[in-house]
C-alpha cells in the first residue's frame, strides 16, 4: 500500500504480510495495543518515518531496521526486548526512541550515532550502565531512565547541554553524580528520588535554571547551603530522607513555591524561611 498514515490500535493482528508498505511510502504505521510477537524484515526496506508498537509482545527488533533511515520516531515501549540490536544506531533522522517497559540490558555502545535524537526513554528496563557514547547525543532534550540498575552514570555526560529534563529515579545502587553535571546548564527537572544518596553531588551546585529538584527517598542528612545558587528552583521534594536540619539558605530561593519534607527527622525551622514568601 501506499497510504500515508496507516492506524491499526487496538485490534487482535497477530501477522503483518509481506509487502505491506511500499517501499517509497512515508508512512506513519501505528500498530499498537495488538498481540504481535515480531516485527517482520519486510517493514525494514521501507521509507517509514513513523512506528509505534507498544503494548504489543514483541520480543526483538529486527537487525534489519536500521535500513529504514527516514524513520525520526520509533515508539516500541512495554514489550518483551531484551536488547536493540546494533543496527538501530543508522537510523540517522530518529528524533524519538522510546523502549520503557521493556527487559533491556544494555543500550548499543554505537547509541552516540543518533546525534539528532531529542527525548530517549528507556524507563523500566534492566540498564546496569550507560556507553560513553551516549555523551554524544547533544541533542537530546529529555532523557529518562527511571527503575533500572545503573550504579553510575559516565563522566562525559555534561556534554548534553541541550538537555532539559533528566530522570534516573528508582535507580537504587546510584550514589554519586560525576562533577560534569554543572555544565548542564539548560536542565529544568532534576529527578533522582529512590535511589541512595547520602549527600546532594557537588556537580549539581552549577545547575542556575533548575527548576525542579527531586531527591525523595534517598538517605540525605541534609542539603547543601549552596542551594541557594539554584536560584530558579520552584520545586524540592525531599520527603523520607533522613533530614535533621534545613540550611537557612533556602530562604533565599525567591522563587520556590513548594518545599516537600514529610517524614524526616528535622527539628527546627530556620528563621530565614520567612524570606521565601512564595512557598505554599
Amino acid at each position: 500500500t501506499n497510504l500515508g498514515i496507516i492506524s491499526m490500535i487496538n485490534n487482535k493482528i497477530t501477522h503483518i504480510p509481506d509487502d505491506f508498505l511500499a517501499p517509497q511510502a512515508p508512512a506513519q504505521l501505528y500498530l499498537h495495543n495488538n498481540p504481535l510477537t515480531y516485527i517482520p524484515d519486510t517493514l525494514c526496506n521501507t521509507s517509514m518515518v513513523l512506528f509505534t508498537c507498544f503494548n504489543c509482545n514483541i520480543q526483538t527488533v529486527p537487525e534489519c531496521i536500521g535500513n529504514a533511515t527516514k524513520m525520526m520516531h520509533l515508539l516500541l515501549q512495554n514489550n518483551n526486548l531484551t536488547r536493540l540490536p546494533d543496527s538501530v544506531c543508522n537510523l540517522k533522522s530518529l528524533k524519538s526512541l522510546e523502549i520503557s517497559g521493556n527487559k533491556i540490558e544494555r543500550l548499543p555502545e554505537c547509541i552516540g550515532n543518533l546525534t539528532k535524537v531529542t527525548y530517549l526513554n528507556a524507563w523500566g528496563n534492566n540498564l546496569t550502565h550507560l556507553p560513553d557514547s551516549i555523551c554524544s547525543m547533544t541533542a537530546l532534550n529529555t532523557l529518562r531512565l527511571r527503575e533500572n540498575n545503573l550504579k553510575s552514570v559516565p563522566s562525559c555526560i555534561g556534554s548534553l547541554k541541550n538537555l532539559a529534563i533528566l530522570v534516573f529515579g528508582n535507580n537504587p545502587s546510584l550514589n554519586t553524580l560525576p562533577d560534569s553535571m554543572n555544565r548542564l546548564t539548560n536542565l529544568v527537572h532534576l529527578n533522582i528520588s529512590f535511589c541512595n544518596f547520602s549527600f546532594l553531588p557537588r556537580g549539581l551546585q552549577g545547575l542556575t535554571n533548575l527548576q525542579s529538584l527531586i531527591v525523595s527517598d534517598n538517605s540525605l542528612y541534609t542539603l547543601p547551603d549552596w542551594i541557594d545558587e539554584m536560584k530558579e528552583l520552584q520545586i524540592i521534594s525531599a520527603d523520607e530522607n533522613n533530614l535533621r536540619t534545613l540550611p537557612p539558605t533556602i530562604g533565599n530561593l525567591s522563587r520556590l513555591t513548594s518545599l516537600y519534607v514529610e517524614d524526616n527527622q528535622i527539628l527546627t525551622i530556620p528563621d530565614e524561611f520567612t524570606k521565601a514568601k512564595h512557598l505554599n
